[in-house]
């Protein structure tokens, strides 16, 4: 079996059978707030005798992507009101 535990030793998943998929409690884990790193303990018990390995994963959170703020200026230059053909690609920054 293999047990999964955060940094303050609570259980946050459990596989019985090493055969079988990884917990959803773990692939969605996410840091406690305010930190984008955090380490899991990980346990490989043997069912039978109680003995084992223990062991840690890192899981570090990125930073979202933001893009850059970008401000464009548009003309209506015959003054009909409408901007027809106006394409990001045409414009400068």
């Amino acid at each position: 079996r293999v047990i999964f535990q955060d940094s303050k030793g609570v259980e946050i998943g459990r596989v019985e059978d090493t055969s079988g998929p990884i917990p959803n409690t773990l692939t969605t884990y996410e840091p406690p707030v305010g930190e984008n790193k955090v380490e899991i303990k990980v346990k490989f018990e043997n069912k039978e005798n109680g003995c084992g390995n223990e062991g840690t994963i890192t899981i570090t959170q990125k930073e979202t992507p933001r893009p850059n703020k970008v401000t464009y200026t548009l003309c209506d230059e015959d003054l009909d009101g409408e901007y027809n053909d106006v394409l990001l690609k045409d414009l400068d920054n």
